[in-house]
């Protein structure tokens, strides 16, 4: 892939959601590899995945939603307190 394919396949897998972009990773070559899965980063989750026939490594990068997270209700297991 030149720089110009590259940057046109970011663009789109960055449209994607997760799923649907390790759909259209595996779509491009069957024989992906997973090399490391939510690789916790600060407040990223990262994911590597190469595509050997290709020759072409991805990494997709999810955030963590900090709203989701401060407007959660606590509870305690088996209503212990």
């Amino acid at each position: 892939m030149d720089e110009a394919e590259r940057q046109q396949f970011a663009q789109r897998l960055s449209a994607l959601s997760l799923k649907d972009a390790r759909k259209e990773l595996m779509k491009l070559d069957r024989s992906l590899k997973l090399k490391y899965y939510r690789n916790s980063i600060w407040d990223e989750f990262h994911s590597l995945y190469l595509l050997p026939q290709l020759g072409v490594s991805v990494t997709l990068v999810e955030k963590e939603d900090r709203d989701a997270m401060t407007t959660g209700v606590a509870a305690s297991p088996g209503g212990q307190t």
